[in-house]
């Protein structure tokens, strides 16, 4: 069960502003990265300190299946 804790606005850049009571829950500092984990059927957006294996695994997947997204080949499909 999740609890609300916090609101933060979205900018028009598409970020928002972490309250300084949820980071320290979560050990955050600057430049530290962050993972959003979602589940499509509820809607719902999880953020979790990103740990080793996350980066790790980001990195691979940017190296391969990401760059093929990167192409305008498919936009016409």
């Amino acid at each position: 069960m999740f609890t609300i804790e916090n609101v933060s606005k979205l900018s028009e850049k598409r970020q928002i502003t972490i309250p300084l009571s949820l980071c320290k829950k979560l050990e955050l500092g600057a430049g530290d990265r962050i993972c959003f984990d979602f589940d499509p059927e509820k809607k719902i957006a999880v953020m979790r300190k990103a740990t080793a294996a996350d980066i790790q695994w980001y990195l691979q997947l940017s190296n391969t299946v990401l760059t093929e997204w990167e192409g305008s080949e498919d936009d016409d499909l």
